[in-house]
């Protein structure tokens, strides 16, 4: 899940979205849509949902663009990686994805908190992502925007600080020969990019 960017439009709290999660709070809002935490009402899990705008729906390309990041979550089964639990499409044509629940901060926003990591943690914490990294790259996918706010770092149940990779929105799978980015379009984060 995100950071708070903006006001949410699409969900209020306290809402029952598509008769089973309860809106708890909004997270925060990208290009593609708004990021929720919400409670599965039967389950009483907490989970997180990124929903499309509405207005996205009706172009081919954002659709299939959401559609393979869930295509490719579902192919990632790592402890350093979220986890897709459901991807389901609402009466409006537009879809939302229900994903793990992370109870952390992002790297970017310990940082900024926290200042610089000791040395040890910081070595340990970037070993994990590179786990989630090799095991992503495994499954024939290149995440393409790895970066301080795709980085969750919570405390698990047995107290461990732990880390995984969040957002496959822009990540890329050579297995499905579907090209969903042209030559000179740009994705990502200019800072964190590589040079080529």
């Amino acid at each position: 899940c995100g950071n708070p960017v903006e006001h949410p439009t699409l969900l209020r709290k306290g809402e029952l979205f598509d008769g089973k999660y309860e809106v708890l709070d909004f997270l925060g809002a990208g290009g593609m849509g708004e990021l929720y935490t919400v409670k599965h009402i039967h389950l009483l899990d907490t989970r997180c949902i990124k929903i499309m705008r509405p207005n996205l729906a009706q172009s081919d390309a954002d659709n299939k663009r959401f559609i393979a990041e869930a295509r490719i979550a579902t192919r990632i089964q790592h402890p350093n990686v979220a986890v897709l639990y459901d991807f389901c499409q609402l009466p409006g044509g537009n879809f939302y994805m229900v994903w793990e629940y992370i109870p952390g901060k992002d790297v970017s926003r310990v940082l900024q908190s926290c200042g610089r990591m000791p040395l040890a943690m910081a070595v340990r914490m970037m070993a994990e992502a590179l786990e989630g990294m090799d095991n992503i790259y495994k499954n024939g996918v290149v995440h393409r925007d790895i970066s301080p706010e795709n980085l969750m770092m919570f405390v698990n149940p047995f107290g461990e600080l732990k880390i995984k990779i969040i957002d496959l929105g822009i990540a890329k799978s050579f297995s499905t020969g579907e090209h969903l980015t042209q030559t000179g379009m740009f994705m990502g984060k200019l800072k964190y990019c590589s040079p080529e």
